[in-house]
C-alpha cells in the first residue's frame, strides 16, 4: 500500500499537524448486465476407447487404414487373453508397418499370420510371418512381435502361437 504525505504550508497561524493520506483505488466501473441467455449446451459425445476400436475391427480412432486382429491359436500354458492383451498394446506399431507400405502399394490388403514362439522367460524366440505377400509389412510386423515381452508361462515351457492380422486400406 502506498502512502502519500501532504504538507500544507502557510504564513498565518500554526498549521494543523500533517496526517498521512492514503490513496484509494478508483471504484470499479459499474458491472454491465449481459442479457440473460442460457449458455449453449454442447452435444453429447460418445467416448470410444482403443479397446472398443480393436473390438470393432479397427486399430485407430481416426479414419484410415484398418488393422483387425484375430483370435490367437496357441499351444502351451499361457492364456490366449493375455497374449491378445500384449499384442494389442503394440497395435499402433503394427499399423505403422502397414501404413508405411501403403505409400508404395496403395491397394495392399489381406491377412498376415505370424507364427511365433514364446520362451519360458516370456521373450519371443522366433517370429515367422506369411500370407500377405508383402515382405516389407511381413518383416516389420514380425519384428514388432519379436520385441514383445510376454509374462513367463506358468508351466515353464515354451508357447507356440499363430496370430492373424487383417489389413484394409481406408
Amino acid at each position: 500500500m502506498k502512502r502519500l504525505l501532504v504538507l500544507v504550508a502557510g504564513c498565518a497561524s500554526s498549521p494543523p499537524p500533517a496526517q498521512p493520506v492514503t490513496a484509494q483505488p478508483a471504484p470499479p466501473p459499474p458491472a454491465q448486465q449481459a442479457p440473460a441467455v442460457e449458455p449453449e449446451q454442447p452435444a453429447p459425445v460418445a467416448t470410444v476407447t482403443e479397446d472398443d476400436a480393436v473390438a470393432a475391427g479397427t486399430s485407430s480412432l481416426a479414419a484410415g487404414p484398418q488393422v483387425a486382429i484375430g483370435d490367437p491359436k496357441s499351444a502351451g500354458d499361457l492364456d490366449k487373453a493375455v497374449i491378445r492383451r500384449y499384442v494389442r498394446r503394440n497395435i499402433q506399431k503394427i499399423r505403422a508397418c502397414y501404413e508405411a507400405e501403403l505409400a508404395n502399394v496403395p491397394k495392399l490388403a489381406g491377412t498376415l499370420t505370424v507364427q511365433f514362439v514364446i520362451g519360458r522367460d516370456g521373450k519371443v524366440i522366433s517370429a515367422n510371418p506369411s500370407g500377405l505377400g508383402n515382405w516389407n509389412v511381413e518383416n516389420c510386423v514380425a519384428e514388432v512381435i519379436q520385441k514383445i515381452e510376454f509374462p513367463k508361462p506358468r508351466g515353464g515351457g515354451s508357447i507356440q502361437v499363430s496370430y492373424p492380422f487383417t489389413f484394409r486400406p481406408s
